[in-house]
């Protein structure tokens, strides 16, 4: 009895402290950060005079503030660029992890709207001006996306042609919104450095990162995403999704990217059908492959869009 008395108090102590650990981890990953707004353009080394030109003539730029609401309720905001030409085609953009639109898409945009795309760049829930607590890992965002496809079908109509971009946690938000019923007006997609899936991700930022075994905290990370957040960090793959995908796909990934390794998106390739195509650009970190040859990439992105 006492050797079981002994055995049950050791399991529990492993449980409360995992349970505990488990929920530091995932809020530390998860959940929404204080403090937003602003571009650190020192973090875009040595691309920082490019970033600041950018940012000047994004801030400039006709835009107009939008906003819908989720499918669980929350506020989420946006703002569209509209083409300086007349324009049937339109690009929704969706940023990164702890990003935000003009930090991911300032350096690009100006050409994008000069070769005649208009830009809907919402900004993720729980990043910025749109609501929520907690960061999905694309697994909430998936929906999210669907969403504005659906505002975007219904504000500019059936004659609208919609591109979905995202860059690392937003590429893996637009390849997982590909199994989600989206409007007839998608046309193609293009994905910039993204993930294989959230458990994934959490997983090689555990290893790597912060050089912590992955087992068993990922387990208890899980949980409490199911818990407070409502999603599972295994319910939805890009690497899966990329399988039934019925979209033409771009694949972009730098070389030397070191947050969201590389074979992440040679995997999501390999998974993918015969109209899709993956870029890779040596030298280029985590999201700067567009800032590493801006010329080559901008000239891929729109020969591959244009020739759907």
């Amino acid at each position: 009895m006492k050797i079981f008395f002994i055995i049950a108090s050791v399991i529990f102590i492993f449980a409360v402290f995992f349970l505990t650990a488990g929920y530091f981890a995932f809020c530390n990953a998860c959940k929404r950060r204080k403090n937003q707004g602003g571009v650190n353009v020192s973090r875009y080394k040595p691309y920082e005079k490019e970033m600041e030109k950018a940012l000047e003539e994004y801030e400039r730029a006709e835009k107009e503030e939008v906003s819908i609401t989720s499918f669980d309720g929350l506020t989420l905001c946006a703002s569209y660029f509209p083409s300086p030409k007349k324009s049937s085609k339109l690009i929704i953009a969706f940023h990164g992890y702890h990003s935000s639109a003009p930090a991911d898409f300032s350096c690009i945009s100006a050409k994008l709207l000069e070769n005649g795309f208009s830009l809907l760049y919402p900004d993720q829930r729980a990043h910025e001006r749109s609501e929520g607590k907690y960061i999905g890992f694309g697994a909430l965002e998936r929906r999210d996306c669907k969403s504005w496809c659906e505002y975007a079908a219904e504000r500019f109509g059936d004659d609208i042609d919609i591109y979905l971009y995202g860059v690392s946690m937003g590429g893996a938000t637009v390849l997982m919104s590909a199994e989600l019923p989206l409007p007839k007006n998608v046309r193609a997609i293009v994905s910039d450095c993204a993930f294989t899936s959230p458990w994934d991700i959490i997983k090689n930022t555990l290893i790597h990162r912060h050089k912590i075994p992955p087992y068993p905290i990922i387990y208890f990370m899980n949980y409490w995403a199911r818990q407070l957040a409502g999603f599972d960090f295994r319910e939805v793959s890009s690497a899966e999704t990329a399988r039934k995908n019925p979209y033409p796909t771009l694949y972009i990934h730098g070389n030397d990217d070191t947050f969201v390794p590389t074979e992440m998106s040679k995997l999501i390739h390999q998974n993918a059908s015969e109209n899709c195509k993956l870029l890779l650009f040596d030298g280029a970190r985590h999201a700067r492959s567009y800032l590493s040859n801006s010329e080559r990439y901008l000239y891929e992105m729109l020969r591959f869009l244009e020739n759907l």
